[in-house]
């Protein structure tokens, strides 16, 4: 299988700074080409939140091209990464995304800052697909239509699956930016875990919360399902005239996003 990527990123028509920072990595290894693709969104209402996603940002990439090639050294499995191997990527993800929350929070206390990021990470690696998720990015899986594939960390989803609150009312709410966690900024945090499998024809969506704001119903599936491209430009010229879009419909937050796509 061939692995195409694009990521783009605009801090947008209000904000001076562009606190989201993304990563994309590829390798080629005895278990085929592996990507690691992630999204971290610098709190915009705490400061120098470009401080705590360009830090997570980094960790993961030390941990791409250090870390995991350890975790893939030795004998090759017979089905895919294996169950084992699986548990031991998420086991030492979990401990760097655990790390770094521990790291940031006590970095802010030392300078009397409040900073934080989410963080939406995505690995690709023999046909497996592994996620792990913090906060209020998103990653989606692009097959015949979209499906969301991590759930938002926020307090209007929680009323939402509590039944309190409609999605329509979510969109309008004044508590609808509120986290519920985020690395950097409680003492322990709980990241999202989610495996599946991916297979030519699929593709996959990382973006911060700005990417995905002002898109209506139906515009996903449209933009990144039914718009099968096979050159990486034209991905990412793809995801700039989202950009642009959203822009229009004055969405005033940072957008960043990396499209993936499984040939």
């Amino acid at each position: 299988m061939k692995l195409l990527s694009a990521a783009c990123s605009d801090r947008g028509i209000k904000k001076k700074i562009n606190q989201d920072s993304l990563l994309v990595r590829s390798a080629m290894t005895k278990e085929g080409e592996i990507l690691l693709a992630a999204v971290c969104d610098g709190m915009g209402g705490l400061e120098k939140g470009e401080v705590a996603s360009g830090e997570v940002i980094r960790a993961l990439a030390r941990w791409f091209e250090e870390t995991l090639p350890l975790l893939l050294s030795g004998e090759q499995e017979k089905k895919g990464v294996g169950e084992r191997r699986k548990r031991a990527i998420a086991k030492s993800l979990e401990s760097l995304i655990q790390e770094e929350n521990q790291m940031i929070s006590v970095y802010g206390k030392e300078k009397n800052l409040l900073l934080g990021t989410t963080v939406s990470a995505v690995l690709l690696i023999a046909g497996c697909y592994l996620i792990v998720h913090v906060g209020d990015s998103r990653v989606y899986g692009l097959t015949e239509d979209v499906q969301q594939l991590t759930k938002d960390q926020t307090y209007v989803q929680r009323e939402i699956d509590a039944g309190r609150l409609t999605k329509e009312q979510a969109r309008q709410h004044p508590r609808r930016n509120v986290l519920l966690q985020c690395v950097g900024v409680q003492e322990k945090i709980t990241p999202e875990w989610k495996s599946g499998v991916y297979y030519p024809g699929m593709g996959f969506l990382v973006c911060s919360d700005g990417f995905c704001n002002q898109l209506l119903d139906g515009e996903l599936e449209e933009r990144f399902c039914r718009n099968y491209l096979r050159a990486e430009w034209e991905m990412e010229e793809n995801l700039k005239e989202v950009m642009e879009q959203n822009k229009r419909r004055m969405e005033t937050d940072n957008l960043s996003a990396i499209w993936i796509s499984v040939q």
